[in-house]
């Protein structure tokens, strides 16, 4: 199930809570080329979109990308209860 991660917070908590077999989806400026490659050397299946995804509009765009990756699958977004 791909998660869709939108923060570096958000980040943190997955790595550690241990989701290690779901598709990790972020926006460029999550984490730093060199995180990245730390997640993907540990065996995480980490996507990167080339652009942040912050408002609204660039989540809606971003669930499109990963719904043609993965179709018919939950897609978890990251969210913050205000």
């Amino acid at each position: 199930m791909p998660w869709l991660v939108l923060t570096r917070a958000g980040a943190e908590r997955i790595t550690r809570i241990g989701v290690t077999a779901e598709v990790l989806w972020m926006g460029s400026d999550v984490l730093s080329g060199e995180e990245i490659q730390q997640l993907r050397s540990a065996g995480r299946d980490v996507t990167v979109f080339v652009h942040p995804v912050r408002t609204a509009a660039e989540v809606a765009d971003a669930l499109v990308t990963i719904r043609e990756h993965h179709p018919g699958e939950v897609v978890w977004i990251e969210a913050t209860v205000a």
